[in-house]
């Protein structure tokens, strides 16, 4: 950023890693009299920001605990993976998750853990899980850490137990899971579509344009219905 700052750029796209920890540089870009855009994650002082641009993270654990629960039927036990601590996609995914969750007072969360965003690392937790837990479902917010999941699942031949693994982002090999049926979904983060929307709208900041504050990509959902449209 300080460096950013002493180029005197026109314009500055942030995608934060920590919600708090990144607040400084949009106050340092504010001071400096650069226009900053906060892009595909939040943070504490978006509204300081010119605009955000990407998707809504709630949105993103509503829609995959929603499509569990409906192949659930409503009832059963469920494992959640998570992002790292502090990250906004993390916090806002398991945000949405639970607001699903308050409609099926007959899904128990069994646990809960972070394996920030890493697919060995939710290899293990899974692993680990399957030995002490019945286990119907593993949301995942993220698809690597989804296709750790799969990999613990199949590396203990418990593929015969149906344990339904969603994940978000759409990956290639997320969706080459949801294709082979390791998946069940994959919730789409649409990169392509949130480039080109920061690029024309950093455009239009550069020019001295006025800019709406917020511009939402929206997610869809990725199963065996709709599987083709995406795996090319």
């Amino acid at each position: 950023m300080e460096n950013f700052i002493a180029r005197q750029v026109d314009v500055i796209l942030l995608s934060p890693t920590d919600t708090n920890a990144c607040a400084p540089a949009v106050v340092a870009a504010n001071e400096a009299g650069i226009p900053i855009m906060i892009i595909n994650a939040s943070i504490v002082n978006v509204n300081e920001a010119v605009c955000y641009v990407g998707c809504n993270d709630i949105s993103a654990g509503e829609m995959e605990m929603e499509y569990i629960a409906e192949k659930m039927g409503g009832k059963g036990n469920i494992v959640i993976l998570q992002g790292p601590d502090g990250n906004s996609a993390a916090v806002q995914r398991t945000i949405g998750i639970h607001n699903v969750l308050e409609k099926y007072p007959d899904i128990k969360v069994l646990a809960q853990q972070p394996a920030n965003w890493d697919i060995a690392l939710a290899m293990s937790t899974v692993e680990n899980w399957l030995q002490i837990m019945d286990i119907n479902a593993v949301v995942s917010e993220n698809d690597e850490m989804a296709l750790g999941a799969v990999k613990a699942i199949e590396g203990q031949d418990a593929q015969d137990r149906g344990i339904l693994v969603i994940g978000v982002d759409a990956i290639e090999d997320g969706l080459k899971a949801v294709k082979s049926g390791a998946m069940a979904a994959t919730v789409l983060q649409d990169a392509d579509a949130i480039a080109k929307k920061c690029i024309e709208v950093a455009t239009e900041v550069a020019a001295g344009k006025k800019v709406e504050k917020e511009y939402e990509i929206p997610y869809k959902i990725i199963d065996e219905t709709n599987i083709d449209e995406y795996l090319k």
